[in-house]
């Protein structure tokens, strides 16, 4: 202890404990028989039963005014406890030296302890720093609530605060400070919640501050408070009223700038030339432009806003609720055909694109529209010419092949020395190479008309090109008959399947026949070689076929395969025998291409390189 009051001094020796008097230790007191009750059981003095009502009835008090002012009944029980010290300094303080802190500590432990305040017991002192510190196991606030067996979660003698706040002020001589050097006190645990002893301290507010203990006394009254909550209520309405009126302000501009939104979404709707519908999830039609309602043959008197848009869709709701499907499911709705009910009952194909739509506050989907009725009828219309169109070349081009293959044949026999003069010699000669470009047009039209319409089933026929190679080599050397053609060939025993399609003698054939033609000697030679080969990973049944005609330049190569390419106009031809049979390699997945047959020197004649896609055994190689 500082100052020279020591710990022992402060205990408050002579008087009993309050642990010991309610355990039934009497102290020499008379002890009286017990009640029946809360202490039934156990003997208790008359006093220390006077002293328990009394925590009882604090006990009851706070739990009283806490019901009715809330947590200010922790600053009414702190103000009550200053009061009951001035109520000591009134009735007891003419009786002891107050110029001695010790004498008069210890007069003041033992008058609460007599009174049944509880056993203090002063832990320090510091006149200097204006500091106290008391310890009580037995406060008489915290025994209130521990003999009704509530256990606090935080520290509760406000009333025992009060008190020694009260004794602060008396023995540091300040009674009449406030602000930051009021003398207060605070309790840092509490034998309520469960500690061993209740602890306080007692200094200025600054410095328990300092310390990290909060005190929040008051000096005005119950109602003086009550009032200052009203003035704040009253603020805070009109404050809430401010504040709402903004809120109203604020939402009527932002209803004015969404209808002016509408109006101008409107109006820039009503100038596409495409139809837009906008429809709830539901169906319910919020707005449709001038373009839907003309679609339709509806005006704005039928007022179809608020109607179903299923009773504008052929299939009704099962078609609204497969678009709105298909929206919810990718998010996006693209050209799909709807068949919308026009107002007199015809039907009218709409190409239909569909989003969701946040221009309404409820979820929207917006549709636009696109009249393609016209557009499918025009399609059919010349999807029924093409099929017309086929049907007729298909006729004439088989026609004419079958009359150029007659009088061809006729004209082969007709020897052109026997019996006529010179000049019926030449006009025959020229008949019969009328008659055979007519028949190498025809063929090549007519092939070109089926290598276009080669489906990938018809490529995936397993065919022996070995044993077509025979045929369209009797062909080439029959359209050629007035020269002397020879043809050497170079094959594997064993039989040469490929995955094509029976026009794969067709592209021989012009292969074939450009070789003779372009070949300006008495005697054209023609080699063929069929190997197998791989490249790339597949297997392909290779078909090299050399001539020795004029060539073909470098710059050239990549350009004999197009529609109506001629290289030499010295010799007749329509420039497409070369375009079907890349068509029809390229249909059945195999390769063409030209080489110099003599490398580097293409003057000395090409090699047609043709490579088609291998089948083993008679089987083709793709698992189906």
């Amino acid at each position: 202890m500082r100052e020279g009051i020591s710990d022992s001094g402060m205990s408050g020796a002579g008087h009993s404990s309050r642990v010991n008097q309610l355990s039934g230790q009497d102290n020499g007191r008379e002890s009286v028989p017990a009640e029946s009750g809360p202490d039934s059981g156990r003997g208790t003095t008359a006093s220390e039963r006077v002293l328990l009502n009394a925590a009882h009835t604090l006990c009851a008090l706070k739990r009283t005014l806490k019901s009715d002012v809330g947590h200010f009944e922790k600053e009414l029980t702190y103000r009550a406890g200053v009061e009951m010290f001035h109520c000591y300094v009134h009735r007891e303080f003419g009786r002891v030296d107050h110029s001695d802190p010790k004498v008069l500590l210890e007069h003041l432990m033992g008058l609460f302890a007599s009174d049944g305040l509880g056993t203090f017991e002063v832990v320090s002192y510091d006149r200097g720093k204006t500091l106290m510190e008391f310890t009580c196991p037995d406060s008489m606030e915290a025994l209130g609530y521990l003999s009704h067996g509530e256990e606090q979660r935080v520290p509760s003698c406000t009333f025992i605060c009060g008190l020694l706040a009260g004794l602060g002020k008396h023995v540091f001589g300040m009674e009449d400070c406030e602000g930051p050097n009021e003398i207060v006190a605070a309790e840092t645990s509490c034998t309520s919640t469960g500690e061993q002893a209740c602890r306080f301290i007692v200094g200025r507010r600054f410095d328990l501050e300092r310390l990290g203990h909060a005190v929040n006394s008051v000096k005005e009254s119950v109602s003086e408070h009550a009032l200052r909550l009203n003035d704040e209520i009253l603020t805070r309405n009109l404050d809430l009223q401010n504040l709402n009126l903004d809120l109203e302000r604020q939402v009527r501009r932002r209803n004015e700038e969404l209808q002016r939104s509408e109006e101008k979404y409107r109006s820039i709707v009503n100038l596409s030339p495409d139809p837009i519908i906008v429809c709830q999830v539901d169906g319910t039609i919020k707005s449709l432009n001038e373009a839907a309602l003309s679609l339709l043959g509806y005006g704005p008197e039928d007022q179809l806003e608020s109607k179903n848009v299923s009773t504008l869709l052929l299939d009704g709701a099962n078609t609204w609720e497969r678009c709105v499907w298909l929206v919810n499911k990718e998010g996006v709705l693209k050209n799909q055909e709807f068949e919308f009910i026009k107002k007199g009952g015809d039907k009218v194909v709409g190409e239909v694109s569909a989003r969701v739509s946040d221009i309404y506050p409820e979820r929207c989907v917006h549709i636009v529209v696109r009249d393609v009725t016209e557009r499918n009828l025009m399609n059919a219309k010349m999807e029924e010419s093409r099929a017309e169109s086929e049907f007729f070349n298909d006729l004439l081009a088989h026609d004419i092949v079958n009359y150029m293959t007659a009088a061809m044949h006729f004209l082969d026999r007709i020897d052109l020395t026997s019996g006529l003069n010179e000049d019926h010699a030449k006009a025959l000669a020229i008949v019969a190479k009328d008659v055979k470009g007519a028949y190498e047009l025809a063929s090549v039209v007519r092939d070109l008309s089926k290598a276009e319409a080669l489906g990938e089933g018809e490529c995936r026929v397993v065919t022996d090109i070995c044993g077509m190679m025979a045929e369209a080599i009797e062909d080439a050397k029959r359209m050629y008959s007035e020269r002397k053609v020879t043809i050497a060939v170079e094959k594997p025993t064993s039989t040469c399947y490929v995955e094509g399609s029976a026009l794969i003698s067709r592209m021989f054939v012009n292969i074939l026949t450009n070789a003779i033609k372009f070949d300006p000697s008495k005697e054209v030679v023609v080699g063929i070689k069929v190997e197998p080969v791989t490249k790339d990973g597949t297997d392909y049944w290779s078909v090299r076929i050399s001539d020795n005609g004029k060539g073909i330049s470098d710059h050239e190569k990549g350009k004999i395969f197009e529609r109506y390419f001629r290289g030499d106009t010295g010799v007749s031809g329509a420039g497409l025998g070369l375009h079907v049979a890349r068509k029809i390699v390229q249909a059945c997945g195999g390769l063409i291409w030209a080489e110099d047959r003599v490398p580097g020197d293409y003057t000395k004649g090409t090699v047609m390189v043709t490579l088609l896609r291998r089948a083993a055994n008679g089987q083709n190689n793709h698992k189906h």
